[in-house]
């Protein structure tokens, strides 16, 4: 795995610890996993573009940034590159379990919690997919392999149509794959209330 997870205030780190008891990304990874995604307009996206390219984009560029296993820098990045607000980020650190929306000056933050599809331990176990929205750019940060932001960016290659050429018809399409995950399980236990 290219992340480990810990537990803060968990046993060997002492009891009240000041962290509290949130669930932690310890950040490792061997390559970097980061996938930028330029939709020029009235052109084809460009897929898988250089980091550079997606940092410095043309006007009237759209841009998806998607980074998998955050480092340092990558974080770094975020704050002083794109100015996101410190909080949204220190956010990206952590295993949050539910959904959350905030609104800052200049941008929008979203929490996604999506399936996830890496373990077969527990199907309802959840990824979080952070999201940072603004006019004609979208980045999302997750802590490992997440198969509805791969679904999407597949889409992009294959099926360009039908994600658009907007950073919040890319959000929409995330959040409907997300949910697509999610229909299959939701359905399987209500055929399970209804025999009761």
């Amino acid at each position: 795995d290219v992340v480990r997870m810990v537990e803060r205030g968990s046993p060997g780190q002492g009891e009240g610890s000041e962290d509290g008891p949130h669930a932690t990304i310890v950040l490792r990874r061997s390559r970097p996993v980061i996938r930028c995604h330029v939709f020029p307009p009235g052109a084809v996206v460009a897929c898988d573009v250089p980091v550079e390219r997606a940092l410095a984009p043309t006007e009237g560029d759209c841009v998806w940034i998607d980074i998998e296993a955050p480092s340092e820098a990558d974080l770094a990045m975020l704050t002083n590159h794109f100015q996101f607000h410190s909080l949204a980020v220190e956010d990206c650190t952590h295993l949050q379990k539910r959904a959350k929306f905030e609104r800052y000056a200049s941008h929008a933050f979203v929490v996604l919690c999506s399936l996830d599809r890496t373990t077969k331990e527990d199907l309802f176990d959840t990824v979080p997919i952070c999201v940072f929205l603004r006019h004609r750019l979208v980045v999302t940060v997750h802590p490992k392999r997440v198969t509805a932001v791969e679904r999407v960016a597949n889409l992009l290659v294959n099926e360009p149509d039908r994600v658009g050429h907007h950073t919040e018809r890319v959000l929409h399409t995330i959040v409907d794959a997300v949910i697509d995950e999610l229909l299959p399980l939701v359905e399987d236990r209500q055929d399970l209330v209804d025999e009761c």
